[in-house]
């Protein structure tokens, strides 16, 4: 199957590109330089380099792909846009197609919430409340198959990184 990837050199990104790869998927990394495309090249993706905010690039890279999954995240007062700009573009990609596409969110939407189940509402703090309405934008898209995914914690393969957190040695 061939898929989109984007964030292939984060923290989510780089384990999912591993897993693909190693499945023997053909994945397309859609990276923002020459240097990230290098990164992912050598782990076995093709690569596209594709300012995620160029919508019809970002169209084209998913209509050629089997499917696509976005874990780009910025981490800072921009990842609203480009999460929108990203959902915007895989709407208009797999509407009427029945694509799938995974959109990588996080467990902070709920709030202090301290038994979510797939019922739980949105109450999401004000640095992530905008998620909710992006969300709940691609899943009410007709024509594809569209989902989130609510990461509460997440192995990575190297890239990106949580704040604060140390990783152990291996065996430890």
């Amino acid at each position: 199957m061939k898929f989109a990837l984007t964030g292939a050199t984060g923290f989510i990104g780089s384990h999912i590109l591993t897993e693909l790869v190693s499945h023997g998927h053909d994945v397309t990394a859609l990276v923002r330089d020459e240097k990230q495309a290098a990164i992912v090249a050598d782990r076995g993706a093709k690569t596209a380099v594709v300012d995620l905010y160029d919508r019809p690039a970002v169209i084209k890279a998913f209509s050629d792909a089997d499917g696509a999954v976005h874990t780009a995240s910025p981490g800072d007062a921009t990842s609203a846009g480009l999460d929108s700009a990203v959902v915007d573009a895989a709407v208009e990609a797999y509407s009427a197609s029945g694509k799938p596409y995974a959109h990588i969110s996080g467990l902070w939407v709920f709030g202090s919430n301290t038994s979510i189940t797939e019922e739980s509402p949105f109450n999401s703090p004000a640095m992530v409340a905008w998620r909710e309405p992006i969300e709940r934008r691609l899943l009410a898209a007709r024509g594809m198959r569209g989902i989130v995914i609510v990461a509460s914690t997440a192995y990575g393969d190297g890239g990106g990184g949580v704040p604060g957190s140390c990783s152990l040695p291996p065996g430890q």
